[in-house]
């Protein structure tokens, strides 16, 4: 049995040796202009970003009226200088297909919860429905607390995970592997573009996962612990034809007898020139999105006039 416990320890230490030695070779090596390991694994996200950017700036930011979380619909759909035009003061802490458990490891680790701020959730059909490894891969990468991003890892018990955490490390020194486009502060980015062609309406039947059921039920909970208000908000699509009961659905999984969700997602008064592709808003949409949603969480949420 000693003789057994001793090859397994060697069997043990010769894996980790080896597996050490390959990421430490994919995280230092360039293969055609960027990193081996980006070659290797494609859910590893290259270093910089808009989380990164969001992340560090939330950091250092004690007190907001109201705070956005949800995917790129919420980090590209809402401006925070649309809404200080109107006299409030916003933080869009979206990124890219955030999903409700990365949500709320936001929430824990980086805002400062007053009791008197409003949390906008940009909820939308997909983000029930996807399993959510690239948000959770970059989070672990652009983290600013180590701490934060290691629990990560212990939170989702994914070998990806392992793999993202260790190029952290092998490369924390290092600079930004690319350049942010079109970040503006306080989390958001501008779309410049403009949609085309008025795309295929998506008529696929709602599959959301249970995980992301249980990680929604978590993060509204939290939610209605820390801050003042929650209200749910649909971004508007240039064409959805999807039967989800999305106002059902959040009554139904909230557990409450009413909530306050403001529907855009089939709004007439967006057309293609307020889209820059099949799933975000411009920047003339969001102004304009964000014009009309203003008055509408001062009924619903009832924000200081």
């Amino acid at each position: 049995m000693a003789r057994l416990i001793k090859h397994i320890s060697i069997l043990i230490l010769l894996s980790i040796s080896f597996y050490g030695t390959v990421m430490l070779i994919a995280c230092t090596a360039n293969y055609k202009g960027k990193k081996l390991i980006y070659s290797m694994v494609s859910y590893v996200p290259r270093k910089g970003g808009q989380e990164a950017s969001m992340l560090a700036e939330l950091d250092r930011t004690e007190n907001f009226e109201i705070i956005v979380l949800g995917s790129s619909h919420a980090y590209r759909g809402y401006d925070p200088r649309v809404f200080a035009a109107n006299g409030i003061d916003l933080f869009n802490a979206g990124s890219s297909a955030q999903t409700f458990e990365t949500s709320l490891h936001i929430a824990k680790h980086h805002i400062h919860f007053t009791g008197d701020e409003t949390v906008i959730l940009d909820v939308y059909p997909v983000i029930f429905e996807i399993e959510g490894i690239e948000t959770v891969q970059r989070l672990i990468v652009e983290e600013t607390d180590p701490y934060a991003a290691f629990n990560l890892v212990l939170q989702t018990k994914d070998f990806r995970s392992i793999n993202s955490f260790v190029k952290r490390k092998i490369c924390e020194n290092d600079t930004s592997d690319w350049a942010l486009k079109g970040y503006v502060g306080k989390g958001y980015c501008t779309n410049p573009d403009t949609l085309q062609t008025r795309p295929v309406a998506d008529t696929t039947e709602f599959k959301p996962l249970d995980k992301n059921i249980k990680d929604f039920v978590a993060l509204f909970n939290f939610l209605k612990i820390k801050a003042g208000r929650v209200v749910f908000v649909s971004h508007p699509l240039p064409n959805d034809k999807r039967t989800v009961e999305m106002a059902k659905f959040l009554l139904k999984h909230s557990k409450e007898s009413s909530i306050d969700f403001i529907d855009f997602t089939k709004d007439r008064r967006f057309d293609l020139n307020d889209f820059s592709d099949p799933y975000h808003l411009n920047q003339a949409g969001v102004k304009k999105f964000n014009n009309f949603l203003i008055p509408s969480l001062y009924y619903k949420a009832s924000l200081p006039k």
